[in-house]
Parts: C-alpha cells; structure tokens; sequence
C-alpha cells in the first residue's frame, strides 16, 4: 500500500500523476476513486509523490489501426497526458493575461497545481472509521487535477472584480532574506497560499530505504494572522509508515508547500489581515533560490508587498556570547523592530528602539540560554531574519 515508486517517478522536481476513474460531477473526496494499478507513494524520505491525479481508467484515446481510429484504454499513461494539456491552456491562458511575461516557470505551474486541486483521499482514523481531511496524500497526491479553477486562480490575479482575488508571483530569494506580502480576507473564503520552486541537483542515491531529505534549497512558506500573531503551517506526511497522513507541520522534504487557513466549522478564513511570508532554512545553494508563490482567497486590491532587505545589513559576532552587534544603512533600518525567537518559534527579546535615532545598535542577550535563535527585523521598508548561535 506504500512506497511502490521507483526510479525517475521519485525525482523531486517532476510532476507524477496517478490515474483515477472518471468523475462526472465532484461534490467530495469521495467521489475520487483510486485505478487498480496506479502506484503509491510517498518517497523514502516521505515526499509527496504522486504530485496530482487525473482519469486515466476507460479513457478514449487514439488507436493504431487508421489515422481516425480510437481505442478504449487505461493507465497512466493517459492520465499524464491529461495533465500536460492542463498545463499547456494554463500556459497559453497566462500568456493571453500577461503577454509582456511570456510563460510561467514550471514551479509555477506546480504552485498553480496544487493550489487548486480538488480534494481527494482518505485516511484511517484513531476510532477506525476511514476520515477526508484535507491536504495531500501519498495516493492521490494533492488531489483532482481542476482546470477550470487553475485558470479562475490565474484571472483574479489580474482583474480586481472578483470576488477571491489572487496573487502570482515568481520570485528570487537570496540568502537571509525574508519575502513577505500582508493581505486582507473578508471572510468569505478559505486563505490559500501555495510555494513551490525548482530544487538544485543533489547527489544520486544508491541504497534503499534512506530516509535523507533529497532536498537542497529548503523553503518555507506560512500564513501569519496579525491580530494575534497565529503562524499556520504547511502541509507535510507524517513520517511513519505505519501510519501515514498529512498534518500541519514544518515541511523540510518537498519542494511544494501549501498552507490553507480556514475555519473548522465555517470553512471559512477569518476577517482581518495575514501576512504571507517566504523564507529559507540553512544556506542557500548558489547563493539564492528562484521561487513562485501562489496566494488565493484575498480581499481585491488588499496586497502590500514587503519584500526588501535591509541594505548594507551587518550582524556580528557569530557565534555570539553576550552582545550583538547590528548595522545597516540608515535610511533604510530607521524605527526597525527588532525580534528574538528560539528554536521552538517562541518569542525571547522585542525592542523597537533600537534604530530609532541611530543605523547600528547593540543587543544584549545574555540572558539567553545556549543555542540557535532567529533574529527578525522589520520596519515599513523592510522584513529580514537571520539566524544566530548563542555561546
């Protein structure tokens, strides 16, 4: 029932589709019913693979009697094709909004298509009863291709008339940066925010059952609610093969994250402002990592995006024992709050005065126990975090 994926449909930056049987009117999950011979994932290191499904049983395809001739078949292989002809319209419609653009990256159109799938899949719950959550899973992956809402996403991104507008936006990030956009949700819509990018090469594996991340570049993506500083987390399998389903947790093996806000009872993402912000564990491969982002269920004409970093910014020493010392252009770090989280995501030191009058201050934080902690600076101008190594 698991791990039955070998070779290139475990490569991480592919696109691998599972063949479903088709569907003439989606209402739930359970409408979407697994083929008898599609294979399962996820990945050693439990990514999630397959990426998408899509009919692929008792498909009318062409056959090789005549140049009209057809053929009813199953597999795959016609479930992949599927896929590629909704990446191709997704394509030629983005280049019809945005012709001066040319055509979305292929991590774009990842973004693009796990942001908008149909929910699919199941799992056995604790009382033994089979349960629909949402988020992915290592059968359907993130479910039911839907094309017609992939281009619905790609149009409210350009017109500000809808209800649900969206944001698409290809992007790079470099080392220590931090992109952040604030939105509003009017609460009549689930918050939706899906990043996904092009991970560099890493070394091939030779042995089995080696659970090492494949991932270089690791990104991350989450939905801060600012009335009361809620960081909602992406989605990601839970690392247990007797046991495996998606929850909300750091995800540090998938070059895809989605993160979806919603009330439990109402389905709904509550009134009110979010930040969406983009950041990187580690250091970054090539010295930086393009990436797509992907926001749906805004409020129109609500998007602020912040996604400069502090210029000429300087930390130091690290490792540090009792003070820290910051500098940046003056201009640009005037009146910057200045944050200190532990490795647990709890906040440790807030000073907002330090940049008030001058571009370099000292922190002390001796107080602090032994260990790595995230510094978190941000003004009007500005939001950046790097990490530190307490003595």
């Amino acid at each position: 029932g698991a791990d039955l994926m070998e070779g290139e449909a475990t490569s991480k930056n592919a696109v691998v589709v599972a063949a479903v049987n088709g569907i003439e009117n989606y209402t739930s999950a359970s409408d979407v019913q697994m083929s008898g011979f599609s294979q399962w994932g996820p990945t050693d290191d439990f990514r999630i693979k397959p990426d998408i499904s899509a009919k692929g049983v008792l498909v009318n395809s062409v056959g090789i009697n005549s140049d009209t001739d057809t053929e009813t078949q199953s597999g795959t292989s016609m479930a992949a094709p599927a896929v590629s002809g909704v990446f191709i319209l997704w394509q030629q419609y983005y280049n019809q909004l945005y012709p001066t653009r040319g055509f979305m990256r292929a991590a774009t159109l990842k973004a693009l298509m796990a942001i908008s799938a149909d929910e699919a899949g199941s799992f056995m719950g604790t009382s033994g009863a089979q349960v629909s959550p949402d988020g992915p899973d290592h059968r359907f992956g993130w479910g039911l291709i839907n094309a017609k809402r992939g281009a619905e996403i790609l149009r409210d991104s350009k017109s500000s008339t809808v209800i649900g507008e969206s944001v698409v936006y290809e992007g790079t990030l470099s080392n220590q940066q931090v992109y952040e956009i604030e939105v509003e949700v009017d609460g009549t819509m689930p918050l939706k925010a899906a990043l996904a990018w092009t991970d560099p090469a890493g070394t091939a594996k030779s042995g089995t059952d080696d659970n090492t991340p494949v991932l270089v570049n690791d990104l991350d993506l989450r939905i801060i609610r600012q009335s009361n500083n809620q960081e909602i987390l992406p989605w990601a399998l839970n690392k247990s093969w007797s046991n495996i389903y998606a929850s909300k947790t750091d995800n540090n093996v998938d070059p895809i994250e989605v993160v979806e806000h919603k009330g439990a009872a109402t389905g709904l993402a509550q009134a009110g402002m979010y930040t969406i912000r983009v950041s990187h564990k580690g250091t970054l491969t090539n010295g930086n990592q393009k990436f797509s982002l992907i926001v749906h269920g805004i409020k129109s004409n609500s998007v602020s995006i912040k996604d400069n970093v502090f210029k000429d910014l300087v930390f130091y020493p690290n490792p540090v024992n009792d003070e820290l010392n910051i500098t940046a252009d003056m201009a640009n770090i005037l009146g910057a709050d200045v944050q200190i989280f532990d490795i647990t995501g709890k906040k440790v030191y807030s000073n907002n005065q330090l940049f008030s009058v001058s571009n370099n201050a000292t922190l002390n934080i001796s107080h602090l126990e032994k260990g790595l902690y995230i510094v978190r600076l941000s003004n009007n101008n500005a939001s950046q975090e790097f990490k530190i190594v307490k003595k």
